[in-house]
């Protein structure tokens, strides 16, 4: 049987809350190992920014927010794994890790940009561009504490 664009909508919205749970998951671990504070600060931070993120993608997918799009549009829409790590996460430094990290906030913001510029209704446009803007300004806080702990 065919994909209806419903279906389609639906399986994007799953994978990115899938992807915001796996970034909650991923801020959370890292936060409990760090031994720096403003690092541990920044991670647990990041870790409830994500969680409200998801959220928000969930009403999306109860139909709380209507989210509308032409088949066409969301062709451009991918739902490939956002990052993988090249390996695990308990053997990575820090640095590895937040570099990791900006990798993967990097794929959201893609995905979030791709979805709202796919949408038709005001409402979810505005939500995803929100989110692909918060996806961008984490990449950017994870920037600066990755320069900062390269400072001697």
């Amino acid at each position: 049987m065919p994909e209806t664009i419903k279906d389609r909508i639906s399986g994007i919205l799953r994978f990115a809350i899938d992807s915001e749970r796996i970034a909650f998951e991923l801020y959370s671990k890292l936060a409990a190992r760090s031994r720096d504070g403003s690092v541990k600060q920044l991670l647990s931070s990041l870790a409830e920014q994500e969680k409200a993120h998801r959220a928000k993608l969930e009403e999306v997918l109860a139909g709380k927010i209507a989210l509308e799009a032409k088949p066409s549009a969301l062709d451009r829409v991918s739902t490939d794994p956002v990052v993988e790590p090249p390996v695990k996460l308990e053997s990575m430094d820090v640095q590895e890790a937040l570099r990791f990290a900006m990798r993967r906030e990097t794929a959201s913001c893609r995905l979030y940009k791709n979805l709202a510029a796919a949408t038709q209704t005001p409402e979810a446009k505005s939500l995803l561009t929100a989110l692909a803007g918060e996806e961008a300004e984490h990449k950017l806080r994870l920037e600066k504490q990755l320069e900062e702990l390269a400072r001697p």
